[in-house]
């Protein structure tokens, strides 16, 4: 079973409805050796690109593997069920990208 690092790169978008690209997707390293493995087998890395439009409110999710992402423009407010302060995190694009890690 691979265990998969999820590199998210987030922009606002103009459509209609949440788009996806995988970017890169790969269980190797750049020298074609193997990633590290971890407990449950083999580690894999996607790259997404994912264009949110705004005022989109996504229903609430978790992810099951670590995840990163950078906000390239726009605004993200994330909101964490289990959070210790209850309050969302807010997140803005430009001028350098916002950058984000979620465990699981």
């Amino acid at each position: 079973m691979n265990k998969t690092i999820v590199i998210l790169l987030a922009a606002a978008g103009d459509s209609d409805s949440v788009t996806v690209e995988v970017l890169a997707q790969s269980t190797q390293r750049w020298d074609g050796q193997p990633l590290p493995e971890y407990e449950l087998g083999a580690a894999e890395v996607t790259i997404l690109r994912t264009a949110i439009p705004p005022r989109t409110k996504l229903p609430l999710h978790a992810h099951p593997v670590i995840n990163a992402g950078a906000l390239l423009k726009g605004q993200l407010t994330v909101v964490k069920k289990t959070s210790s302060h209850g309050r969302p995190v807010h997140y803005r694009g430009g001028g350098y990208p916002a950058l984000w890690y979620q465990r699981g």
